[in-house]
């Protein structure tokens, strides 16, 4: 997505330098980024799967942040139990898959309400999970969650620099 957005922003500059006056010369070079680019741009509008998330997410530990600032840590352990942690306080709980939703659930801290979540892979290293209610439909309009807008929560890997985006392009 960055690839397609830094070429289509970069045009001009191309353009100038291979001395072409107009975008039509321009498109086959346009047309091999945007090819190179799609796998990435088709994960980018699309949930992850189950096996996608086992495979990627599980055995991994990652920060993140809810939507009003609050920060976390998570450990998703390759059996399927979690170690949370916030505000210092940690949390033991357990993960599944519903309708294609992974979903926590903490039973000694019931102040932990826990949920099931849908999630959007945004770049290497930046994950978006997108609550769903008690019937196991996320709220967010889909317009939104393509474009990584309202996301309940965000991660990324722990041991690695986030690659999430913090500012809307306009």
């Amino acid at each position: 997505m960055v690839l397609v957005l830094t070429a289509i922003v970069n045009m001009r500059g191309l353009l100038k330098a291979a001395g072409q006056k107009s975008m039509s010369a321009a498109l086959p070079a346009l047309m091999s980024v945007l090819l190179a680019a799609y796998p990435t741009l088709a994960r980018a509008f699309s949930a992850m799967g189950e096996n996608e998330i086992r495979m990627t997410l599980f055995g991994k530990t990652l920060n993140g942040e809810y939507q009003t600032g609050q920060a976390w840590t998570e450990r998703f352990n390759t059996d399927g139990s979690t170690d949370y942690v916030e505000d210092g306080i940690a949390v033991r709980g357990s993960m599944s898959f519903k309708n294609g939703l992974l979903c926590f659930s903490y039973p000694a801290q019931p102040e932990h309400s826990g949920g099931c979540f849908e999630v959007w892979k945004r770049s290497p290293n930046c994950f978006d999970f997108y609550g769903a209610g008690v019937d196991e439909v996320v709220t967010v309009p889909l317009t939104q969650r393509r474009f990584g807008q309202a996301w309940t929560a965000r991660a990324w890997f722990a041991d690695q620099d986030s690659t999430c985006v913090t500012e809307q392009i306009s």
